[in-house]
Formats: C-alpha cells, structure tokens, sequence
C-alpha cells in the first residue's frame, strides 16, 4: 500500500526537477559531490583524500546556491578553504 505513494511522490519529484534546468544542474552537482564523497572513504592516503573532499565540497556549493539551500552554501563555503589549506599543508609535507 505504502509503495505506489513513494512512487508517485518519486514521479513528482523527479518531474519537478527534470522541469528546470538549473535543478537539472544543481542535483547533478549535489550526486557529484556526494560520490566524491563517498570516494574518499575508500582512499587509503591523505592528498588524494583532501582533494576529494575538495571536489564534494565544490559539488554540494553548486547545489546550495542553485537549489537554493542556505544550509548547504553556509557549510560548503566554511569546508572548502580548511580543505584547501590543508591540501597545501600536505603538500608541503
């Protein structure tokens, strides 16, 4: 009983997004960076991890400021340069 509601709440949602391009684009920037993401719990060394992270981080601001999410751009934005400054720490190691 419960599935044909899920399903059809998933059509809807789906429509909705499919209907605008820049939700087209902003939900591919928000897979991406959850993959990215993802990604980096399977990499066994620090740089490439960092820049994983970086990746996602730039994914999920993408998502904020096009869906828009407050939420998502107040957190990315504040991620993104501790990532990058400590992909340069790395480096310089």
């Amino acid at each position: 009983m419960l599935w044909p509601q899920i399903a059809s709440l998933a059509s809807e949602q789906l429509s909705e997004i499919l209907a605008s391009p820049v939700q087209i684009v902003a939900y591919l920037g928000a897979a991406l960076g959850a993959l990215l993401v993802l990604a980096g719990a399977f990499v066994k060394t620090m740089i490439p991890l960092r820049w994983l992270t970086v990746g996602g981080n730039i994914g999920f601001l993408v998502f904020g400021v096009l869906h828009p999410s407050l939420t998502t751009v107040l957190v990315s934005a504040l991620l993104l340069p501790i990532n990058l400054y400590r992909v340069q720490q790395m480096t310089r190691l």
